[in-house]
C-alpha cells in the first residue's frame, strides 16, 4: 500500500463531496509496485474496477512521442519547417515541428474559433455543461491548410501559447509521413510500439460517462477518424495503461522518450516545455493534465525517484492536477 497524506486526503474528500456518480481513480507507481484506489461519492472506497476514461490533452504527449520516434528513426528533424511536409506557398513563414510540440508555434489558442465562441466554449467546458465535442467537425484537411496559409506569422521565435490547432497540424503531418493518416498511425504506435492494450483513439464501448455539477450525464466526446483535432485530445485510456506509459517515459533505454522529457522551449512561470510535457520549474516533476467534456485526468512522474501518479475522474475540476501533484509529493 502507499500512504496518502492528510492534504491529499482532504483534496479527494473535497472533490468527491456529494457527487453521486463519482468514479475517481487514483494510481501510483512507487518502488516498482503499482497501486490503484477508486473513490466514489464522499471519498467512499469502491471496488478497484479498471474504468476507461477520455484523457483529453494527455493525448498531446502521445502525439509528441510519435514525433520523437520519427526523429530518433532519422525520418524528420525537430527543426524542419512544416512546409517540408505540407504543400504551402513559398512566401510564408511557417513553424517548425519542435515549435508545434512545445506550443511556441505562434498559432493562437483561439484557432479555429472566434473570440466569442472560444470564451463561451471554455466556460462551458470548465463548468461541465458543454453538450457534445466542440472540436469535432470544426476543420477538415482543406480547412486546416487554409488556416495555415492565412495565418500571418513573423520570422521570429514565439512565446509559449497553448494551441490545440498547433498539435492538430503536427498530428496531420505525422499521418502524412506514415501515409496512413493520424488515426491509424497513432493506434498502430500505441499497440505495436508502446504495447498499451487499453489505449485507443475515440470512444471505447465501455468508456465511463462524464457528469456535470448537477449530476447530469454529459456522455462522451465523439470523434471522427479524419478529425485533425483528435491529435490534440482524442485518446481514451485506463489508469493501468497510463501508469505503464509513465514507466516507459521514465525509461533510460529509449532514446525518443528521453527526447520528450528534456527542455525544448520556455513555458510560463511554473513550467518549461518538453515535447508535449510540462517540466515543473525547480523540481524533477514532469506532468500533463487533460479534459474532455466532463472528464478530467492527470499524469505525472519523477524520473530521478522513479515514481509516477495518475488521476482520472468523471467530473470536471481543476483540482485533478492538485491531487496528482500532491500524490507525487506523498510517494
Amino acid at each position: 500500500m502507499f500512504n496518502v497524506s492528510s492534504y491529499t486526503t482532504s483534496l479527494i474528500e473535497k472533490y468527491t463531496k456529494n457527487k453521486k456518480h463519482m468514479k475517481l481513480t487514483v494510481g501510483v507507481l512507487s518502488k516498482g509496485e503499482k497501486f490503484v484506489h477508486v473513490y466514489g461519492v464522499n471519498r467512499e472506497r469502491l471496488e478497484e474496477v479498471i474504468y476507461h476514461y477520455e484523457i483529453g490533452s494527455i493525448t498531446k504527449t502521445f502525439t509528441a512521442a510519435l514525433l520523437a520516434k520519427y526523429v530518433s528513426d532519422g525520418i524528420v528533424s525537430l527543426d524542419d519547417s512544416i512546409d517540408r511536409y505540407i504543400e504551402l506557398p513559398s512566401t510564408g513563414n511557417y513553424p517548425s515541428l519542435r515549435s508545434l510540440a512545445t506550443h511556441t508555434s505562434g498559432y493562437s489558442a483561439l484557432l479555429p474559433f472566434t473570440i466569442g465562441s472560444y470564451v463561451g466554449t471554455i466556460f462551458k467546458v470548465l463548468n461541465g455543461t458543454l453538450a457534445g465535442n466542440p472540436l469535432a467537425g470544426r476543420i477538415d484537411e482543406t480547412r486546416l491548410i487554409e488556416i495555415i496559409q492565412t495565418t500571418k506569422r513573423k520570422q521570429k521565435e514565439y512565446k509559449y501559447s497553448y494551441s490545440n490547432f498547433g498539435i492538430s497540424v503536427l498530428g496531420y503531418i505525422l499521418g502524412n509521413i506514415s501515409g496512413k493518416g493520424y488515426w491509424e498511425t497513432m493506434n498502430d504506435f500505441i499497440a505495436n510500439d508502446l504495447h498499451l492494450l487499453h489505449t485507443r483513439l475515440g470512444i471505447l464501448p465501455n468508456n465511463i460517462h462524464g457528469f456535470n455539477r448537477k449530476d447530469e450525464d454529459c456522455g462522451n466526446w465523439e470523434w471522427d477518424r479524419n478529425e485533425p483535432f483528435a491529435a490534440a485530445g482524442g485518446l481514451s485510456s485506463t489508469v493501468e495503461d497510463l501508469l505503464a506509459y509513465a514507466e516507459l517515459n521514465m525509461s533510460r533505454d529509449n532514446e525518443y522518450f528521453g527526447l520528450c522529457r528534456i527542455k525544448h522551449a520556455k513555458g510560463n512561470r511554473n513550467f518549461d516545455m518538453g515535447l508535449g510535457w510540462e517540466l515543473q520549474k525547480g523540481t524533477n516533476l514532469i506532468y500533463k493534465d487533460g479534459g474532455a467534456g466532463a472528464l478530467t485526468s492527470f499524469i505525472g512522474f519523477d524520473q530521478t525517484k522513479h515514481v509516477a501518479a495518475v488521476v482520472m475522474a468523471n467530473y470536471t475540476t481543476p483540482a485533478i492536477a492538485k491531487i496528482g501533484q500532491s500524490l507525487l509529493q506523498d510517494i
